[in-house]
């Protein structure tokens, strides 16, 4: 291999893993927590920098670099890309709830945000779909920012449906996948709210599903 070659191919490893680092990177997720908005197997684009990098920023078969990551937190309703809060392994994926600082409850499948219960619209489910075990009913939830996204029901009354009052503490936000009750989130003690350290990309772009 020429020297020429090989300053080439060093040049695109280069800009790949800056592209990977402080750009896009590409996350493939698993199951159907976040069903309609996201598949499962689909692949999709988490920016970097709108949280700032940290840690996670970093490929991860790369050594770790001393940067500090400010304490930016996400709009609500994002989709983040975060590792386990209490694992610290693996890559998940939902959406954002609740900020810091509020208080949270679920009743009857209906999230109470500062005691007042977000405003929902019910809707027919979508057709495209192909989920096991199927939803029985969605709505479109909507979010004091005026954001709004289509949520899946399966089970009206289901274990996950009634949570206690949640303190959502400075530093951490709450989140929950779109299927809620196929989904493991913040309502659940063995994943817990996560931490903004935690939180490495937002989900800007869908791509396709496997």
């Amino acid at each position: 291999m020429s020297l020429r070659t090989g300053l080439i191919l060093v040049g695109i490893l280069l800009v790949f893993l800056v592209s990977k680092t402080l750009g896009y990177e590409a996350v493939r997720v698993h199951g159907a927590a976040m069903a309609p908005a996201i598949k499962d197997g689909q692949y999709v684009l988490a920016a970097k920098w709108p949280y700032g990098y940290n840690r996670y920023s970093i490929p991860r078969h790369l050594p770790v670099l001393p940067v500090q990551k400010p304490g930016v937190v996400p709009n609500r309703g994002d989709i983040v890309v975060f590792v386990h809060p209490l694992k610290r392994s693996g890559i998940h994926v939902s959406r954002v709830i609740g900020l810091p600082g509020e208080t949270i409850q679920i009743k009857s499948g209906l999230v109470i945000l500062e005691e007042q219960q977000l405003p929902s619209e019910s809707v027919a489910l979508p057709n495209d779909m192909d989920l096991s075990p199927r939803p029985e009913r969605a709505f479109v939830e909507i979010l004091p920012n005026g954001k709004s996204h289509m949520i899946l029901d399966i089970e009206v009354g289901s274990e996950v449906d009634n949570t206690d009052a949640i303190k959502i503490p400075q530093g951490h936000v709450f989140v929950m996948g779109d299927n809620r009750d196929n989904s493991k989130d913040s309502r659940a003690q063995e994943h817990g709210v996560v931490p903004l350290e935690a939180v490495f990309g937002r989900v800007d772009h869908f791509l396709y599903t496997l």
